[in-house]
C-alpha cells in the first residue's frame, strides 16, 4: 500500500543556516489544529548521530514544513513557516547527540507577546477590528482564510493586551450578522488550520452542510476512495458529555443575573433559561432536549451580579438587550462543545478543524444505525502523527456535537447532501 505521508520539505534555520532534513533523519512529526487556539502545534523528532547540528537549537529558530499525502492535488497539501518554542527528549549517547523534538508553533503567537497595544476603538465593528489587528498591529504573513462578520460595533480602549489577547476577549461579544430575533447569540471562535487564520460565528458553523462522510465497518468502493468523501474509520469512541453539575453551578442553563449598567446607570434583573432558548438557536441536528433538562426552567441554579457598559455596544439592533444576549452566550458555548468523540483513521490530509462531518456509526450483528451516536459534528481538534515505524500518517479527530443524534429516519446520507 502506498504511503499517505511525502515530506517535501523540512528547513531548520541555525544561525545563517538553514540545515535541510531528510526522510531518513525524521522519526516522528505529530501535527495539532485546535477549534480553540490561535495556533497550529508541530513535534517534530529527528535522528541527529552524524553531524550533531540539532545540539545548537535551544529555541526561536525559524521552521518550515511542507507534507502532503500520495494525492497530486494542492488541497491535501501542508506549508507552514515555524518557530520553535521548546526544545525536548534530548538523547546524547556516547557523546553523540542520537535525537531531539522540536515542539513548534506560528510566528504571530511569540511576535504577539512582545506587541502591547495601546488603542481607542471608537464605534467600530468587531469583525474590522480583528482584521486591524492581524493586519496592522500583528503584521501577519498568515492568511485570514475564512471571517464571519459580526452585527455589533464595540467602543472600548485596549489595555497595554497583545493582538491575539484582544481577539480572544472579543470572542465571546460578537454577534453573528446573520442572526436575529430572541436567539441572538454572541460567540466566535479564532482559529488556525492548515488554510489559515478563521474568525468563525459558532452559529454560522453549525448550520454548514457536511463535507465527508465517516463511517464505521463498512467497505468502500475504490472510487469512494479517491474521491475522499467518505472516509471509513478504524475506532470511533464516545469520549465524554459536557459535565451538568459544572454548568448548573456556572447558571449556563438557567441563571439570574442582576445586572448595573453604567452606561445607564439602571439596575435590571435577567433571567436567563437554557431549555426554552435551546429549540431557537442554530444546532447541528435537529433534535429535541432529554425530558430531564426540563427541571432546569423552574429555578435558578445561579444568582450572579454583573457591571458592565452597554454604551460600548453602541450600534446595531441588539444594544438593548446585551446584558442578555451575553449571558446567552455562555449556554452557547456550553451547547457547542457537548459532546465529544474521537475518530481514527489512515487517509487523506483534506479535513480541516472547523469543518461539519456526518457519521453513520453502525452497531451490533445486523450493522444498524446508530440513533444517538450518528449525527453531525463539528471538527474541533486534529491530530496527524507520521511514524518511520508505520510509515503512514494517521489521522485522529476529536469531534463535537451540540445536540443529540437526529436517530436513523433523519440522517441524510453525503451523497444526498452534496448534490
Amino acid at each position: 500500500m502506498k504511503s499517505n505521508f511525502i515530506l517535501e520539505k523540512l528547513l531548520v534555520r541555525i544561525g545563517d543556516t538553514a540545515v535541510e532534513v531528510g526522510i531518513n533523519n525524521l522519526l516522528r512529526i505529530r501535527y495539532y489544529e485546535d477549534i480553540t487556539r490561535a495556533s497550529v502545534n508541530v513535534e517534530i523528532t529527528i535522528s541527529d548521530s552524524q553531524d550533531g547540528r540539532m545540539s545548537e537549537v535551544f529555541g526561536m529558530e525559524s521552521v518550515y514544513l511542507q507534507f502532503s499525502d500520495n494525492k497530486t492535488n494542492n488541497s491535501t497539501r501542508t506549508q507552514l513557516n515555524l518557530i520553535v518554542y521548546e526544545v525536548k527528549n534530548r538523547e546524547i549517547i556516547d557523546g553523540k547527540q542520537m535525537k531531539v523534538t522540536l515542539c513548534c508553533c506560528n510566528p504571530d503567537i511569540t511576535n504577539s507577546a512582545g506587541i502591547l497595544v495601546s488603542q481607542q476603538y471608537e464605534d467600530t465593528n468587531i469583525t474590522d477590528i480583528v482584521r486591524s489587528l492581524l493586519s496592522k498591529a500583528l503584521k501577519t504573513q498568515i492568511p485570514l482564510a475564512y471571517s464571519d462578520k459580526s452585527n455589533n460595533n464595540i467602543t472600548f480602549l485596549t489595555n497595554y493586551w497583545n493582538p491575539i489577547q484582544i481577539i480572544q476577549w472579543l470572542s465571546d461579544k460578537a454577534i453573528y450578522s446573520k442572526k436575529s430575533g430572541k436567539s441572538a447569540t454572541a460567540g466566535f471562535l479564532f482559529f488556525q488550520n492548515k488554510e489559515g487564520y478563521n474568525w468563525r460565528a459558532m452559529d454560522s458553523l453549525v448550520v454548514q452542510d457536511p463535507l465527508y462522510e465517516l463511517s464505521t465497518g463498512v467497505d468502500l468502493s475504490e472510487q469512494e476512495r479517491e474521491e475522499g468523501r467518505k472516509i471509513e474509520i478504524t475506532n470511533f469512541l464516545s469520549k465524554e458529555t459536557s459535565n451538568v453539575l459544572q454548568g448548573l453551578n456556572y447558571g449556563s442553563y438557567s441563571s439570574r443575573v442582576t445586572v448595573f449598567d453604567v452606561g445607564t446607570q439602571k439596575v435590571q434583573d435577567f433571567d436567563f433559561n437554557g431549555y426554552n432558548l435551546y429549540n431557537n438557536i442554530p444546532r447541528l441536528n435537529q433534535s429535541t432536549l432529554p425530558d430531564s433538562y426540563s427541571n432546569m426552567e423552574k429555578k435558578p441554579s445561579r444568582i450572579m451580579t454583573k457591571v458592565i457598559n452597554s454604551k460600548l455596544f453602541n450600534a446595531g439592533e441588539y444594544t438593548k438587550d446585551i446584558p442578555k444576549i451575553l449571558s446567552q452566550s455562555s449556554f452557547r458555548n456550553k451547547m457547542f462543545f457537548n459532546k465529544q468523540v474521537e475518530a481514527e483513521f489512515i487517509g487523506d490530509h483534506t479535513i480541516n478543524v472547523g469543518d461539519v462531518v456526518l457519521v453513520q456509526n453502525y452497531v451490533g450483528p445486523q450493522r444498524t444505525l446508530d440513533p444517538v451516536n450518528s449525527g453531525k459534528y463539528i471538527v474541533g481538534k486534529i491530530l496527524r502523527e507520521y511514524t518511520t515505524t508505520e510509515d503512514s500518517m494517521r489521522t485522529r479527530l476529536t469531534l463535537y456535537n451540540d445536540s443529540p443524534g437526529t436517530g436513523q429516519d433523519t440522517v441524510n446520507p453525503i451523497s444526498s447532501l452534496l448534490q
